[in-house]
This record gives structure tokens, C-alpha cells and sequence, in this order.
């Protein structure tokens, strides 16, 4: 098959385009994947920006993503941020395991595991 070459200007490596899409401009590089997504983003920006009610609905997703955003990240009273979806599923799996049903007996099981995994990597000390 015919090879291409790349049409990001920072990458410009040949590529064989896939089968499925023959005038595929892009190599699979994620960097060329990203510049594309951008070009493509312009251009919608270019060609809906004279739209006022575009303008304004984009307006407005914006500052409801930012409120939401800075919502999410805003730290407890406590100063401590919520527990990421890693530490969350840990929790749920400790305490279908063990049967656990406050997050006092989950800080006890989490405490001794840890423990215990130190004394299997560090040798117990």
C-alpha cells in the first residue's frame, strides 16, 4: 500500500493510511492525533462564532464547567480533598471483603494491610 506522509507539521513521518480510510491525512501518533482535534476545533470555532445565540450558549457551558470544576476541587472543610475513585472502589472491596460497615473499621483494615504489605515488600521490621 501507498505510504503518506504525516500531515502535522511537527511530525511529517510516513504512514501506510488504514484500509478502512484510505484518505487518512494523520499518522496514529497521539501528538497528530491531538493537533488534528485542535484543527478541527478552530475551524467549528471560526465558522459557529458569529452565531450570538452560539456565542452565548458557549458562554454559558463554559461558566457552568468552571462553577462545577472549581466545586469538585474545592477542598472539605477539613482541609482534605474527596477520596479519588482508586481509594473509593479500595474502600468498597475492603468492606464486601470483610464485611466492614463504617469508615472507622475500613481506616483499622486499610491500616493493617498496609502493614502488612510493607513487611512483604520490605521484609518485616
Amino acid at each position: 500500500m501507498k505510504k503518506t506522509k504525516c500531515a502535522n507539521p511537527a511530525c511529517g513521518r510516513l504512514f501506510t493510511p488504514s484500509k478502512f480510510k484510505p484518505d487518512q491525512a494523520y499518522c496514529g501518533k497521539a501528538e497528530c492525533a491531538r493537533y488534528r482535534d485542535a484543527l478541527r476545533q478552530k475551524k467549528h470555532y471560526r465558522k459557529h462564532i458569529p452565531e450570538p445565540d452560539w456565542r452565548t450558549s458557549l458562554m454559558e457551558r463554559k461558566k457552568r464547567e468552571r462553577a462545577r470544576r472549581l466545586s469538585r476541587d474545592a477542598p472539605l472543610d477539613d482541609g482534605q480533598h474527596p477520596p479519588s475513585d482508586d481509594e473509593l472502589m479500595l474502600d468498597g472491596v475492603i468492606a464486601f471483603v470483610s464485611g466492614a460497615k463504617s469508615t472507622e473499621e475500613l481506616a483499622e483494615i486499610r491500616c493493617k494491610c498496609l502493614a502488612s504489605g510493607r513487611a512483604l515488600h520490605y521484609g518485616a521490621g
